[in-house]
């Protein structure tokens, strides 16, 4: 990735573990239940794991939690130089929208939650801003802290920013990250 941030006309950043430091007490739990036996099952079927995961995101939405350090004055820095951030969480959008206007950040054109499945979300900002996806990739971004995000980024020709808030550097390159960052004081240097 040869462009500055600033350079590009979308920015599509996730929203819990990525802006939102909401996921320390979900890794707490997770290694809880690994150590329990109740975590990922070798044989490949986790819907009992994912039920649970998915019942604790459920719990914790809404409680208010606080932004990374350094997420405001990068969200500000973004819109200042006339990108366009759009927002993809697995959180339910009416709850997301609550934490983001708690958190007292209103920079975003558009939000998606988990109403509509989060691999179909860029596919629906293409839609939403009536352009191709082709067009949409080549001049849009993705910051997350999952394998998932950097995945579904590589997916669609997304340049894939990863921030190691949740995931270690190694798993976020392996899953298609072009770039990894550590802070969000790092990606304000990008901009």
């Amino acid at each position: 990735m040869e462009k500055r941030l600033g350079d590009f006309r979308w920015a599509v950043v996730d929203l819990d573990g990525t802006l939102f430091d909401s996921k320390k007490l979900f890794r707490k739990v997770l290694k809880l239940l690994a150590f329990l036996g109740l975590g990922f099952d070798s044989s490949g079927d986790n819907s009992s794991f994912e039920n649970l995961a998915y019942r604790f995101f459920e719990r914790i939405e809404g409680k208010n939690p606080r932004l990374f350090k350094g997420a405001r004055e990068f969200l500000e820095k973004l819109k200042n130089s006339n990108v366009k951030i759009l927002i993809s969480t697995g959180s339910k959008l009416a709850i997301a929208e609550r934490e983001l206007d708690y958190a007292g950040v209103d920079f975003f054109e558009i939000i998606l939650g988990r109403e509509i499945p989060k691999k179909e979300h860029l596919l629906s900002f293409t839609k939403e801003l009536n352009i191709s996806l082709e067009r949409f990739a080549s001049d849009t971004f993705f910051i997350g802290d999952q394998l998932f995000d950097m995945k579904l980024a590589k997916k669609y020709g997304i340049h894939g920013i990863g921030i190691t808030n949740t995931v270690n550097r190694r798993r976020l390159i392996e899953a298609g990250a072009e770039k990894v960052v550590e802070s969000f004081k790092q990606l304000i240097e990008l901009i």
